[in-house]
């Protein structure tokens, strides 16, 4: 279901349960029920699906403040499609496809080496490691396979580097 509707809903035609949180939401903020339908409007929360409105005001009773349908569609990290136009009486609504654009989030990768030497806890580093030696396993295994030959340059080296840490801390 989309965030955003082609057209604007009217607060009549509001489910039940976001009619009486819209007015839950004004009590708690000492707004007068008569101007409940200009502040609807005001806000432009007809272009919001049910949900989504819904889901607004209780975040919006929680922080006791409001939010225009542009900051709410902000906060859910989509950016709004602006209307052409609202229809009149005497013209079908034009069918637009809706095209979406999510933002960017920051992606924080971490090598698997990572977690086996700053693992939060030994169990998570044991677990790191079990990982990395049943991957390099399979590595080991599909080169053995395709090529016929035991010997994995890959597993070699990684082997060897281990080997010497090994033998270094014994010393």
């Amino acid at each position: 279901m989309p965030d955003q509707l082609d057209s604007n809903e009217t607060y009549e035609n509001r489910t039940e349960e976001t009619k009486r949180a819209i007015t839950s939401l004004l009590g708690d903020l000492g707004i007068a029920e008569s101007e409940k339908s200009s502040i609807y409007n005001q806000n432009n929360w007809g272009s919001l699906s049910n949900p989504v409105l819904y889901t607004a005001l209780l975040k919006m009773s929680r922080d006791r403040e409001l939010l225009s349908a542009e900051q709410i569609l902000s906060e859910r990290n989509r950016v709004p499609n602006p209307p052409a136009g609202p229809p009149s009486i005497h013209e079908e609504p034009e069918e637009v496809p809706e095209v979406w654009v999510r933002r960017r989030q920051p992606v924080i990768v971490k090598d698997i080496s990572w977690f086996i030497n700053n693992g939060e806890t030994k169990e998570i580093q044991t677990k790191a490691r079990e990982y990395r030696e049943r991957v390099l396993l399979d590595l080991y295994l599909e080169h053995v396979k395709m090529t016929g030959e035991t010997y994995f340059p890959e597993m070699h080296r990684l082997l060897k580097a281990e080997w010497d840490f090994s033998y270094r801390d014994n010393s």
